[in-house]
């Protein structure tokens, strides 16, 4: 018995790690390595929910630098968007795998920021006034 339940759990945990490697391929940036001239995000501007050795730059634009990572318990992706000058900075998870859309985040000023899968089709998910700013990042304001 204790050999079927230790079977059991083995293969019900190969499941879910292999469901966690799946998920984490939505967005490939995540599997590169930071280079160290790109910007880090400021430790004081990254929610607690937000693992910050996962965080990789992924543009500059328009004065503000956007990071794409994951949450502590890797089970969502997750934007920050802060400008190199000023506070006004956003961020934002949604869960991962499946969606195309990941997450759309607005700080309040108008300003919404949509993390999408690397595959996504972005006619599907954006309309009139979006500008796509990097692979999985689309901006409107």
């Amino acid at each position: 018995m204790k050999q079927g339940l230790f079977t059991t759990l083995l293969i019900a945990s190969s499941a879910l790690v292999m469901t966690a490697c799946a998920s984490a391929s939505d967005l490939g940036i995540l599997e590169q390595d930071p280079l160290p001239e790109q910007p880090t995000a400021q430790a004081s501007q990254i929610p607690e929910i937000i693992d910050p050795g996962s965080l990789r730059f992924a543009v500059e634009y328009e004065g503000a630098n956007y990071f794409i990572g994951t949450s502590t318990d890797k089970k969502m992706g997750c934007v920050l968007a802060y400008p190199t000058t000023g506070s006004n900075w956003l961020s934002g998870c949604g869960l991962l795998g499946g969606n195309n859309a990941i997450v759309n985040t607005s700080n309040g000023t108008g300003t919404q920021v949509l993390l999408v899968a690397d595959d996504a089709d972005p006619k599907s998910l954006t309309g009139d006034g979006w500008t796509q700013i990097h692979q999985n990042i689309y901006l409107h304001r």
